[in-house]
């Protein structure tokens, strides 16, 4: 917050500079400045001393990395790897640098995914339920944001992603114990699609169903 607030400082004594120099057509919009800017030096300094911010930019293609292998028996009984087979070994951000991939040495050829062509709800970040804090100093692309905020987010969004997992244990533990109960010939109440203790799953593509040897 200090950072911000020196910051906006700065910008308010370089305006009040050019203010004193300007002329009267050119003064108007930098008392507008200047105003925005004392708004925004009263706003940070209402926060506590030592209140840390987050900066994010956006308005740029992130790329990633994900390398995958096929999964263990003991990783097939997780839930990450219940719907494909595969399990993610190392995860890697490419930067403006990119990167080179020796695809030879893969088991199996590249899958590459747009995440841009998704569906608007599973492109959301826990910043969407954020509110940013106001500075007129940042770039247009870049917003601020308060540090517990973001890890109060980032908790709530831990423990929706935990109890989505459970609950996908749940539901394939039914199917399994169905299918067993099918295979001895017993009759097997279907499950209840409206029942409260159910939440529908959605199927996301496999990929397996992507992953094309490389000897094909």
């Amino acid at each position: 917050m200090e950072k911000v607030l020196g910051l906006i400082q700065k910008q308010i004594n370089v305006t009040e500079r050019a203010i004193r120099g300007a002329s009267p057509a050119d003064a108007a919009a930098l008392e507008d400045k200047l105003l925005l800017l004392e708004s925004d030096l009263s706003r940070f300094q209402k926060f506590p001393e030592g209140t840390k911010l987050v900066r994010r930019q956006d308005g740029y293609i992130d790329i990633t990395i994900s390398l995958k292998d096929k999964a263990t028996l003991e990783e097939v009984k997780t839930v990450s790897s219940i719907f494909d087979g595969f399990v993610e070994r190392d995860l890697m951000r490419v930067g403006q640098y990119g990167c080179v991939i020796q695809e030879p040495a893969l088991k199996y050829k590249l899958a590459i995914y747009d995440r841009g062509e998704a569906s608007a709800d599973s492109s959301r970040t826990i910043y969407d339920k954020i509110k940013p804090v106001p500075c007129s100093v940042m770039a247009d692309n870049v917003s601020l944001y308060l540090e517990d905020d973001v890890n109060e987010a980032k908790a709530r969004a831990k423990a929706e992603a935990l109890e989505n997992k459970r609950a996908m244990r749940r539901i394939y533990s039914t199917r399994a114990y169905d299918v067993k109960r099918n295979k001895m010939g017993k009759t097997v109440v279907p499950l209840n699609p409206n029942s409260r203790s159910v939440k529908r799953v959605t199927r996301r593509m496999k990929l397996s169903e992507l992953a094309e040897p490389m000897d094909s």
